[in-house]
């Protein structure tokens, strides 16, 4: 029974009115004649009334088929009326003036907000029916991604696709980072994931994942370096090199060496037989050197492959003279062989071109030339006889003798210094053959000591001469009239004392003049800290000179991390240095999950199986989203608000509600009934009969005639009897004690 009915009954004095005429008189029932009420028809006996229909009446009671009460919004359906429950109907079953409002059979709806028919259990509303963007299901951990649902696919993408509480569970393998790009890991920088980037790979085979060149596939070189990752050096790679002390192409054979490269000096080729002289070889030819010029064993004529020899003519007679038509070529004199031809008797020694005509009186041709001492076959004037060539009129006893190796003028000599066309020549005696233009000799040939040029200007110095190169040495070497010309050197300002010059600031010198140098490198010779020779420093400087300014190998540069989120964390394992950032790098190496901006050392711990903030730690107590817990020592499903502790997953004997008021007793909770014991059981604030939702409390009946019997339809639940109400009912009459069940 609910308390309003109580208070209407305890009001009902209220409900009457006193309407007395001059002439009235009390009536029968105990009440005061001329008192009226108004009462209203309760049609369907519900105990509420239909308030488009009173009644006055005599306030003693309300006639049959009236109540009081006047607030039933439908008088024609029992089950319509203030103390009605509120059910699905689309009616207002409880005349609260709305419908359907917290229905008792009303469903739980949940927030879709993407669309994949799973609903956020965060985000609920009680309705009849399904609202739009609603539905019955709350298991979707993420109701803003139409891809993330109990049951969708798992993917690599740092998120609980499936709803199941793991992140790409089964997606990950591990990687090794690749630095060097060519498709082999280091085995020593290894991360787990499933989707790693660019420069990660799943081979771990990489012996130097610093050089492109070297990794398992890769062919082995003659470099002193495992190119291949077998764990071997230049394996297969040795043959036999020989020494080749004379750089001829070929080794000696007794300095052998085993190598995949033995450096300069050696060679694939064996076989010198003498490898201290460049022109003997195997490729070499043979020549009349008596020397094995092509290391066959065979030396000069023993050798058939011998070239350069001299021409040998067969001698019979033994004269000196040999036939023209019956010659050998030979290194040394064969036995029976002459140095000369031109023998026309080879059967008669007294005939050979070295005898003598027989002064004009025999006419043989002993001499072989032709012809005999009478004849003057050339018409000069003189007899064979006596000219000493006479197939030549330009040679006589009267010709002039000229320098053309012949005895002209038949004198017995040739080219004589007198020779008409004899040339002037000049005294070398420095021997760098250029002549003293004030020393001469007349002849044919140069006279030893002489030479045909008279250009030198110093014949006392050998290095002084028209073909000399010019030196700094105050001296004309070059007898050209300048001294040092062109062989200056070229020195250049060192005014930082430094080492390295200025190319803007030049002198020039045989010899580097004070405050020079002859390095022109300096870029900037105002700062001795600035030069080639330097380091390079992150100072915005070319310390090194090398036209860049604050390379990444600058000795103070910093190492920076690739931070691929952009969360201002970097990746340890992906690092380049530099003096600044490069773009999405960033000085700190501690993110655990460079692909994901919510993963990093500054990010808040939350409940979902990550470890957002990168202390090794996943969904600790501290969690920014851990719900509170409270104890419930009583195991009934509520908790003490003053016993709570926060965690991501549900501590052993705690619960979420925090609404017990007594933790120690199961029987008292919110979800309790309150009955009569003195305690507050359903944990409202209220005690037995102050609690409206009482459940075994009595029921007690208005008793205004204080006769011990009160009105069936006007009552009180309570443990104790209120005042004014009696333990039963029946009264027929309770404004008069003389009327009630138990009068006689």
């Amino acid at each position: 029974m609910r308390l309003p009915l109580l208070m209407s009954a305890l009001l009902l004095a209220s409900a009457c009115r006193t309407d007395l005429k001059p002439d009235d008189t009390a009536g029968t029932g105990g009440g005061t004649t001329g008192e009226l009420c108004t009462w209203y028809a309760d049609g369907d006996g519900d105990g509420f009334g239909d308030a488009d229909a009173p009644l006055e009446g005599d306030c003693a009671g309300p006639p049959a088929g009236y109540v009081e009460d006047a607030s039933d919004c439908d008088d024609s359906d029992v089950s319509i009326n203030p103390d009605a429950l509120e059910v699905c109907n689309e009616l207002d079953d409880d005349c609260d003036g709305e419908v359907d409002e917290d229905a008792t059979d009303a469903g739980t709806w949940y927030a879709d907000a993407d669309g994949d028919s799973y609903g956020d259990g965060a985000v609920e509303t009680t309705r009849c029916g399904q609202p739009s963007g609603y539905v019955d299901d709350a298991t979707d951990c993420d109701d803003d991604d139409a891809e993330t649902f109990p049951g969708a696919p798992e993917r690599c993408d740092g998120a609980d696709n499936d709803c199941d509480g793991d992140v790409d569970e089964d997606l990950t393998e591990t990687w090794y980072a690749d630095t060097d790009g060519d498709g082999y890991g280091n085995p020593e920088q290894a991360i787990a994931s499933c989707d790693p980037g660019p420069d990660f790979v799943d081979d771990a085979t990489d012996c130097d994942d610093g050089d492109a060149e070297v990794h398992p596939d890769a062919p082995e070189r003659c470099n002193d370096i495992d190119d291949d990752c077998d764990g071997e050096i230049d394996e297969e790679l040795d043959s036999t090199w020989y020494l080749d002390a004379d750089g001829d192409g070929f080794g000696d054979a007794d300095l052998a060496l085993e190598d995949c490269d033995p450096g300069a000096g050696y060679v694939e080729e064996a076989g010198d037989c003498d490898d201290n002289n460049s022109s003997i070889h195997p490729d070499a030819q043979e020549v009349c050197d008596s020397l094995d010029n092509d290391c066959d064993g065979l030396v000069d004529d023993a050798d058939d492959s011998v070239s350069g020899g001299d021409t040998w003519y067969q001698d019979a007679d033994g004269d000196g003279y040999g036939a023209d038509d019956s010659t050998l070529q030979a290194c040394e004199q064969p036995s029976g062989y002459a140095q000369y031809g031109g023998d026309c008797d080879d059967g008669d020694a007294a005939y050979n071109p070295g005898a003598t005509e027989d002064d004009c009186t025999d006419p043989a041709d002993y001499n072989c030339d032709g012809s005999t001492g009478y004849a003057d076959d050339d018409g000069d004037g003189w007899a064979a006889c006596e000219d000493c060539d006479d197939g030549d009129a330009a040679v006589n006893p009267d010709a002039s003798e000229l320098c053309n190796e012949a005895d002209d003028d038949c004198d017995g000599e040739v080219d004589e210094d007198d020779a008409s066309d004899a040339a002037t020549f000049y005294a070398d005696d420095d021997g760098d053959t250029y002549g003293d233009a004030n020393d001469t000799a007349q002849a044919c040939d140069a006279p030893s000591g002489y030479v045909a040029d008279d250009t030198d200007c110093d014949d006392d110095d050998a290095s002084v001469h028209p073909a000399a190169a010019e030196v700094c040495d105050e001296i004309d070497n070059d007898c050209d009239g300048a001294t040092d010309e062109g062989v200056q050197s070229v020195y250049y300002a060192d005014a930082d004392s430094d080492g390295f010059g200025d190319a803007a600031s030049t002198a020039e010198a045989c010899s580097a003049p004070s405050g020079h140098v002859a390095d022109d490198t300096d870029c900037d010779d105002g700062d001795a800290a600035v030069n080639p020779g330097a380091e390079e420093l992150c100072n915005g400087l070319d310390d090194d000179c090398d036209g860049s300014t604050d390379e990444a190998d600058a000795a103070d540069a910093a190492t920076w991390y690739r931070d691929r989120d952009q969360d201002g964390y970097g990746d340890a394992a992906s690092s380049t240095t530099g003096c600044e950032a490069p773009e999405e790098y960033v000085a700190d190496g501690t993110d655990c999950d460079d692909y994901d901006d919510d993963i990093n050392p500054g990010a808040e711990e939350l409940c979902d199986s990550q470890d957002n903030d990168c202390d090794g730690d996943l969904d600790e107590d501290d969690a920014a989203d851990a719900p509170s817990w409270y104890a419930d020592a009583d195991a009934d499903g509520y908790g003490d608000a003053a016993s709570s502790a926060t965690a991501c997953s549900q501590p052993t004997g705690m619960v979420t509600d925090a609404s017990d008021c007594d933790d120690l007793n199961a029987d008292i909770n919110p979800a309790a009934s309150e009955v009569c014991d003195l305690a507050d059981n359903d944990c409202d604030g209220l005690t037995d009969e102050d609690d409206p939702d009482l459940a075994d409390g009595l029921t007690w009946y208005l008793d205004s005639d204080g006769d011990g019997y009160g009105l069936d339809h006007s009552t009180a639940e309570a443990c104790q009897q209120p005042s004014g109400y009696a333990e039963y009912g029946g009264d027929c009459d309770d404004g008069d004690a003389a009327y009630n069940p138990g009068a006689t």
